[in-house]
């Protein structure tokens, strides 16, 4: 984005005075709610998911615990699948949403957790 005095600020489609003006959201902030219908129908395209594969995962996580591994996502939440962290972020649900659809499984097939801070 530009930062000369001549920017918009796109808001007000004023000319910015100085400096970068944060650009204005574009997505919408659903609530939990729209985003556990979503979970649901979500769910409904795919066969429920393998429990052994589920178990494989939540063993990686548990023999993983308190390594480094987990370091870069404090204070998030993480997807476990297949024995590798494939995402993260503050929202499960929406993380939940996210991992199911990129990698085009069920959205209980990969394990979610949250790692803490290192002040909690």
């Amino acid at each position: 984005m530009p930062t000369d005095a001549t920017s918009t600020d796109p808001q007000s489609g004023v000319p910015a005075l100085s400096g970068p003006v944060a650009p204005k959201a574009t997505t919408k902030h659903r609530t939990d709610e729209e985003l556990a219908h979503e979970l649901v129908e979500l769910e409904k395209q795919f066969d429920p998911p393998d429990p052994d594969a589920i178990m494989i995962d939540a063993r990686w996580f548990d023999t993983h615990w308190g390594t480094p591994d987990f370091e870069p996502y404090r204070g998030t939440h993480i997807a476990v699948l297949n024995g590798a962290i494939v995402g993260h972020g503050w929202n499960s649900l929406q993380l939940q949403i996210d991992v199911a659809r990129k990698f085009n499984v069920h959205p209980q097939r990969f394990i979610l957790e949250y790692i803490p801070t290192r002040e909690f």
